[in-house]
């Protein structure tokens, strides 16, 4: 919840930094949502969750890289104040980490060691791997069960969402540590069919929306960079054990489902004659 937080406030602030200038309100705006991404920045680093600092790293970036095609009017677009506030944001989360967390390992040596344990893995040295990170190699050993399964129930998978033969280190799981491993196994191809589904028609609505200027692209880049953000943590993790996490997501579909809801209603105005949507500046 801390990520897709700081990712809202972060859009927030680029949004005030980009309207500059309008007014009262964008200073007002860059003031306050300044505070709130030091908390928030704080709150998410002070978690030392690792995958949710990849999650809001996957959705920031993607709000950098979406600017250049959904904000085609320059105003709505980074920028160099845009550039150096994500600089300040990074910087910001680099020093809290090592205040909020002195007795933990530093953020550096945090985020280098487990890309350092994968290629021990592929190099077939798992003794080592376990050794500098032994929560990469439970999780290699989780996905390659989870592979494993789906092969043998490939249809309509096993009904099962955890591990059911883990031994050692791996008894004890409930789940694969993946929403998407534990929907591949449990319901196969069906249930991954299903989950593109859910996940891309909302999305390519989503895009129509925002290409046609049907919605504002501060509107439709929030929300797409949310959505990255939760879709790299059903990658990494399984978030619906949680009662806050499963209400987000399912707002979360809902609010890229009213793109396509209006997508629909658009169409049968143009095909009985009637003017489409207006224009949205």
């Amino acid at each position: 919840m801390a990520s897709v937080g700081l990712v809202m406030v972060l859009a927030m602030l680029l949004a005030s930094l980009q309207r500059l200038g309008t007014g009262w309100r964008p200073s007002a705006q860059l003031l306050l949502t300044s505070l709130v991404t030091v908390l928030t920045m704080m709150v998410l680093m002070g978690t030392g969750y690792t995958t949710a600092w990849l999650a809001a790293a996957a959705g920031g970036g993607v709000y950098v890289v979406a600017t250049t095609v959904l904000g085609r009017h320059q105003g709505y677009r980074l920028g160099r104040l845009g550039v150096i506030a994500l600089l300040a944001v990074l910087l910001l989360g680099t020093v809290s980490h090592d205040w909020l967390l002195p007795t933990a390992s530093p953020l550096t040596q945090r985020l280098v060691e487990p890309l350092q344990a994968i290629g021990l893995i592929l190099n077939g040295a798992f003794d080592q791997a376990r050794a500098l990170n032994p929560g990469i190699v439970e999780r290699v050993a989780l996905w390659g069960e989870a592979w494993e399964v789906f092969q043998a129930h490939w249809l309509l998978g096993t009904g099962h969402l955890a591990p059911l033969t883990g031994e050692g280190t791996l008894a004890g799981y409930r789940d694969y540590v993946s929403l998407l491993a534990s929907v591949a196994t449990g319901l196969g191809l069906v249930g991954l069919l299903g989950f593109a589904a859910v996940v891309l028609l909302p999305l390519k609505a989503l895009a129509w929306a925002c290409l046609s200027r049907h919605w504002h692209a501060m509107w439709g880049l929030g929300l797409l960079s949310c959505g990255v953000t939760v879709l790299v943590l059903c990658l990494l993790s399984m978030p619906l054990y949680h009662a806050g996490a499963t209400g987000f997501i399912v707002l979360l579909i809902a609010a890229a489902q009213i793109a396509a809801f209006q997508r629909d209603w658009a169409r049968r105005q143009r095909s009985s004659g009637h003017t489409a949507l207006p224009y949205c500046p």
